[in-house]
């Protein structure tokens, strides 16, 4: 995907049968492009089907406030090692 999008692109996680990717906005005019690459290959890449979500500002802030607190899970960690 990095080859085709360009270097921000993210890998997120992996569960089951599902993998998830961070695309930065600011390659959306490659979109079309890829995506139209992609769907010719799903059968060859063994695709049975993929979604694309745009982040909210929801996740965003909840995200924001993961990254705020590095002390809060160093303090919990310290909890579960009495």
């Amino acid at each position: 995907m990095k080859q085709k999008l360009g270097e921000d692109v993210k890998f997120v996680s992996q569960a089951a049968n599902e993998v998830k990717y961070h695309v930065p906005t600011h390659y959306n005019s490659k979109f079309k492009e890829f995506f139209s690459l992609f769907d010719s290959k799903l059968e060859e890449l063994s695709v049975h089907s993929y979604g694309i979500t745009v982040t909210t500002l929801e996740e965003v802030f909840l995200k924001a406030g993961e990254d705020t607190h590095p002390a809060d899970s160093e303090e919990a960690d310290n909890l579960l090692n009495v």
